[in-house]
């Protein structure tokens, strides 16, 4: 009765297969979901990275105009006012770019130069722009104007002081070029383009390029937005997903939107094939649990006929065509031996699957941690050199805290930790500084270094710019002779002619960094077509490349200035001409050789330093002297109350009396007011108007006996007089007790 009442066998397996169909179903919905957001995010990721590219290319574009701009300015023709000689430069350096250069005296309309017209000619009215955008140092980028030829014109304006003469260049660069670069892109029909200038006016769009150009764009409440993929309407009225981009340098910026109905229109097809797929697999699954049952079933009423003569000890058994009901049957014979065999295969079946889902655990976990390792490395990624500032007075801070507990720690244990504490700040400070030599954001001076140190220091920058599918190499001489050069330029060096060395590899290749010692007398060979350097003791740093190499005259005009083999747009011309005056400027002497097909070396020549030993003995007869206190009244000024605190005591321990003020202004009505100041130690950068250099030439002015010692953590871009001494931060104790007695030659 029991068994009358009970689900049958193909009952249950109808109620599978029903669950499986289900389960096929949902995870076919999941599938077209995730379909729809990986099509989403990778269109996301598309418009992005396309609209960064145009961002880059738009700034490239700037960045030339701004270059000619600065170029012309420095004209030797303008400052003698020779303007026809300076006409026929302009129209050489503009024209094959498309620009029109304009010159006239500053605050006038009246124009002296307009290329393509030669001087005298009649030349067209290009009216003075105002509200003019900063762009970059001195140079501004006026708001997009039509010319009286009806043209749209972009200008990039420089005030010149040329003697007795003032100017002002006018850079005027075609929206036409601008609308190229965003035809260059080659993008899909259905992308809209803009880009939009600092004031949100459309300079280029596509399509529609007459109908919206000088148009304010739409979206503008995403004008100050961070970059980002945004909902936005269309100015044809149509809804889409755009990606703005800006330019930090300019203010520009590139918005690339998709219709959303044609990203509905591409991921239909795909999320219509999982759904129809999955459907189709869980019919399919039913059909067969319906098929299989039906046979199972038959085949369990057979084996349950036979069974109903085991009591009477003659059990015949059919044959059965599924393996497990012959196993089954057999198991009425033999049923004690095949139950504890199939207990032990059901044992090592579950340490199996158990086995295997602690290696798909670990599996996941270490994948899970090598994305947590990237996201970090990323987040890294974003450090800029704006924060360094801060950071120095951070570092000047705790480097003069901790020396100050050094030099009063009543035992060894608080010393030795006041010792660790300082060679972690030192570290930190060097960090900053090669990262701030780098970027070229301070002011450097030549010093006693050792090419070999400098290299390994900045081998990681050098292997980012040779790139992943070029291998560097670096042999390095053991025995270098130390130079007398300016660290980061030398480092800027290298990284030009590593960045040169692989951009004449696209496909890959080896870059090979060599140093050693050489010894050349008068009449030794070497290659080159540049005079031989002179005789004597010379350090060797070659960059060698398995490149493409140079034609003869590619190599004769390799240094010049503004010459390049590369596609406009994607060179200055300037990376070897630095390097080449980098040389020069430290009393030595640069060497290319090349040859086509095989690659290209180029070897730098720098003095040999003959300094260390005697710089060493100075120091060896003066260490005494370190010691004596400094009798001396110096006033430290500082806007940062924290450095100003550890600079006073730094300054006291040395034996000084201290005056401290907050502004050069406080600090000008002390000394003003007759009270005698030996030396002013003033931070570079500070507020109200006056910064330290402006302070020292006040106190000059006032006493010209009174010394002045500048510090900084990040000067400006304007560097400091070079006759005023300049610390940068964080100060070892140290350094400071020798810069003073410098300062006061004691």
């Amino acid at each position: 009765m029991y068994g009358r009442t009970t689900p049958s066998l193909r009952g249950w397996l109808l109620m599978l297969g029903i669950v499986g169909g289900l389960g096929a179903t949902a995870i076919a919905a999941v599938a077209a979901f995730d379909s729809w957001r990986e099509h989403r995010q990778l269109v996301d990721a598309t418009l992005m990275a396309t609209s960064r590219a145009i961002t880059e290319s738009v700034d490239r574009e700037l960045d030339q105009a701004v270059a000619f701009a600065h170029a012309l300015a420095i004209s030797r023709d303008l400052a003698a006012g020779e303007l026809l000689s300076f006409d026929v430069r302009a129209q050489k350096i503009v024209e094959p770019y498309g620009y029109t250069l304009v010159t006239r005296p500053l605050g006038a309309r009246d124009q002296l130069v307009e290329t393509p017209q030669s001087v005298g000619e009649t030349v067209a009215v290009v009216p003075i722009l105002a509200a003019a955008i900063p762009g970059k140092d001195q140079v501004t980028i006026a708001p997009l104007q039509r010319s009286a030829s009806g043209e749209w014109l972009v200008s990039i304006q420089v005030p010149i002081l040329a003697g007795e003469r003032r100017y002002r260049i006018d850079i005027l660069v075609p929206t036409a070029t601008f609308q190229r670069i965003l035809n260059d892109q080659h993008l899909p029909k259905a992308w809209t383009p803009v880009l939009l200038d600092a004031n949100w006016t459309i300079v280029a769009r596509d399509p529609g390029r007459e109908r919206f150009i000088g148009q304010k764009g739409g979206a503008q409440n995403f004008q100050h937005s961070p970059d980002a993929v945004h909902e936005v309407r269309l100015l044809e009225g149509d809804t889409a997903r755009s990606a703005h981009t800006h330019s930090v340098r300019y203010g520009w910026t590139t918005a690339l939107a998709t219709p959303d109905a044609e990203s509905w229109r591409e991921i239909i097809g795909p999320v219509l094939l999982v759904g129809i797929s999955g459907f189709g697999m869980a019919a399919l699954a039913i059909g067969g649990v319906l098929v299989f049952s039906v046979f199972l079933a038959r085949g369990i009423s057979k084996l349950a006929d036979a069974t109903k003569a085991v009591g009477d000890g003659a059990v015949t058994l059919p044959r059965f065509r599924v393996r497990e009901l012959a196993l089954v049957g057999e198991g009425l014979q033999r049923a004690a031996a095949k139950i504890a065999e199939d207990k032990r295969l059901l044992e090592v079946r579950i340490a199996d699957a158990t086995s295997e889902l602690h290696r798909q655990e670990e599996e996941k976990r270490k994948a899970e941690a090598a994305l947590a390792h990237a996201q970090k490395l990323e987040s890294l990624g974003q450090l800029t050199s704006g924060i360094a500032h801060d950071f120095n007075n951070l570092l000047a801070v705790i480097l003069g805290s901790v020396e100050g507990i050094e030099q009063r720690a009543p035992n060894e244990h608080l010393l030795r930790l006041a010792r660790q504490a300082r060679q972690g700040a030192e570290r930190g400070a060097r960090l900053v500084k090669a990262l701030l030599a780098f970027a070229r954001k301070q002011p450097l001076k030549p010093e006693i270094a050792n090419p070999n140190l400098l290299i390994k220091e900045f081998e990681p920058m050098l292997r980012d710019a040779a790139g992943d599918t070029v291998q560097l190499q670096l042999l390095l001489s053991p025995t270098l002779h130390p130079c007398r050069i300016d660290a980061a330029q030398f480092q800027s060096a290298l990284l030009n002619l590593v960045i040169n060395s692989g951009a004449a590899m696209p496909r890959g290749g080896r870059i090979t960094l060599e140093t050693r010692n050489v010894d050349l007398i008068p009449g030794d060979p070497l290659p080159g077509d540049l005079p031989d350097p002179k005789s004597g003791s010379w350090v060797r740093i070659s960059v060698s490349d398995t490149g493409e190499g140079m034609s003869p005259e590619v190599a004769f005009r390799a240094f010049e200035p503004f010459f390049t083999t590369r596609e406009p747009g994607k060179g200055s011309g300037l990376g070897l001409s630095q390097v080449y005056g980098f040389a020069k400027q430290s009393g030595g002497d640069l060497r290319l050789t090349s040859e086509q097909g095989i690659g290209t070396t180029v070897a730098l020549y720098l003095p040999r330093s003959v300094e260390k030993e005697a710089q060493r003995a100075d120091i060896e007869t003066s260490a005494n002297a370190e010691n004596v206190p400094i009798a001396a009244t110096v006033m430290v000024v500082d806007d940062n109350a924290e450095v100003r605190a550890v600079l006073v005591e730094m300054v006291q321990s040395l034996g000084c009396s201290v005056r401290e003020e907050s502004d050069g202004r406080k600090a000008l009505d002390w000394i003003r007011s007759g009270e005698r100041v030996d030396l002013v130690l003033t931070d570079y950068l500070m507020p109200h108007g006056m910064n330290g250099r402006d302070l020292a030439r006040e106190v000059a002015a006032i006493d010209h006996t009174i010394k002045v010692l500048l510090i900084s953590g990040n000067a400006s871009s304007e560097d400091p007089a070079a006759e005023i001494p300049l610390l940068q931060k964080p100060i070892s104790m140290s350094v400071l007790r020798r810069a003073i007695r410098g300062a006061l030659n004691i």
